[in-house]
């Protein structure tokens, strides 16, 4: 769920996978570099994501997008193929 400057978990599923991440329900994620932020910032109008740059891009990982107009062109691709990842955007492994 977007709530202002990240995505909250309201609901998960387990997976059967052996290695899985293990989110909280009212965990928190940054829009700019999780997948999940990111599908839910690139279906916001042009405002509701110039909102979120100019709150900043800050570095999580060393794959984070912190450039405007970067995030700006991964949110177009998410749109067009809709789906979103992250690679190492998050996190470092």
């Amino acid at each position: 769920m977007l709530e202002r400057d990240c995505a909250v978990l309201v609901q998960r599923a387990m997976g059967t996978q052996l290695v899985t991440i293990d989110f909280q329900i009212g965990d928190r994620a940054p829009l700019h570099c999780t997948s999940i932020g990111k599908v839910l910032l690139a279906y916001q109008d042009s405002a509701g994501i110039e909102a979120a740059i100019l709150r900043g891009l800050p570095r999580f990982a060393r794959n984070t997008i912190t450039d405007p107009a970067r995030l700006r062109a991964e949110l177009r691709k998410v749109r067009a193929q809709g789906y979103a990842y992250d690679d190492m955007e998050f996190a470092d492994d």
